[in-house]
């Protein structure tokens, strides 16, 4: 099984060796969606969200024997600069094969929610995380339906933020990429357990938009 954590570059083929640093729990994945919500005098609840979201992480990191390319990478970044993390996939008994192809099977215009692709096997499940090859944007698949032959229907959220070609590659698994950004909470620097080893208890990880 693979391991998430904070890669070195924007390669992303799945390899642990491409991480510099190891996401341990406690982890969590969060939705930020903008959304504005109020009582009536009835108390009945109105809401209203914005169609921008974005997914925020918080987890802790394996403890570093030799931190130095961690530290490097966490003071040269600090809150302003971009940079890749391996996604985070949810926990599954039995894992998806991770030598599929999947393609989109018909172009898309942004704003749409569904999505037909070819070459997935029986499809991706649900809560999966992926992302097509022209976009920076990570999606979640809300649901996935085999619509005949080896085509395979999801519904993903958030809806698209730009259109998606015919053929364009959708990246699932351990292959799935996210730009990122230290959120202001998180400290910059290491900290020592023993002398010997160093410890990161937590960091949030904003994507990038």
């Amino acid at each position: 099984m693979a391991k998430y954590g904070i890669l070195r570059s924007a390669t992303n083929t799945g390899q642990d060796s491409e991480l510099i640093a190891v996401f341990a729990a406690p982890l969590s994945i969060n939705s930020n969606r903008p959304s504005l919500i109020n009582d009536t005098l009835t108390l009945k609840r109105k809401a209203s969200y914005s169609d921008i979201q974005r997914w925020e992480i918080e987890t802790a990191l394996v403890p570093f024997e030799n931190p130095s390319e961690f530290l490097v990478q966490n003071v040269a970044a600090g809150y302003s600069e971009p940079f890749f993390i391996r996604m985070p996939q949810i926990y599954r008994s039995e894992k998806i094969s991770q030598t599929l192809s999947p393609k989109v099977f018909s172009g898309v215009a942004a704003g749409n929610t569904v999505v037909n692709i070819t070459n997935a096997g029986s499809g991706l499940p649900v809560g999966e995380f992926i992302k097509f090859a022209g976009h920076s944007k990570v999606y979640i698949v809300k649901a996935s339906t085999s619509i005949g032959g080896s085509v395979n229907q999801l519904t993903i959220f958030p809806k698209l933020s730009k259109s998606i070609a015919l053929n364009e590659s959708v990246l699932y698994g351990d292959k799935v990429s996210m730009a990122a950004m230290y959120g202001d909470d998180s400290k910059i620097g290491i900290s020592y357990i023993d002398g010997i080893l160093s410890q990161v208890d937590s960091i949030t990880l904003i994507e990038v938009l």
